[in-house]
């Protein structure tokens, strides 16, 4: 059986990180790709976030790339780092307007 990765956005990009136990690899990933092979050999299914194309057009209007991101309910580094998780795209719009960025 194949392992699954959370899809996220990291500085406006689409990332997975290897799935796999003790493997520590990311790759990006591109809209409508639902398989990637970590540097190690570690194939894994993607699961991409509802709306992520839209996700993604909220998350480019923010001028600073560092501040482009998004993860899914219960992404581990998310969860380890006390970031949001599962944000709407309106939650997105909320918090940049709540920062300046529009």
């Amino acid at each position: 059986m194949t392992d699954v990765g959370l899809v996220y956005v990291n500085w406006g990009r689409f990332v997975v990180d290897c799935p796999a136990g003790g493997c520590h690899d990311a790759r990006e990933v591109a809209p409508g790709q639902d398989g990637e092979v970590c540097v190690a050999g570690h194939p894994m299914s993607l699961r991409w976030p509802d709306g992520a194309p839209a996700l993604l057009a909220e998350l480019q209007r923010r001028p600073d790339e560092r501040t482009r991101n998004w993860y899914p309910e219960g992404h581990p580094a998310a969860v380890r780092a006390g970031l949001p998780q599962g944000q709407s795209v309106e939650e997105l719009r909320a918090e940049s307007a709540e920062n300046g960025a529009h």
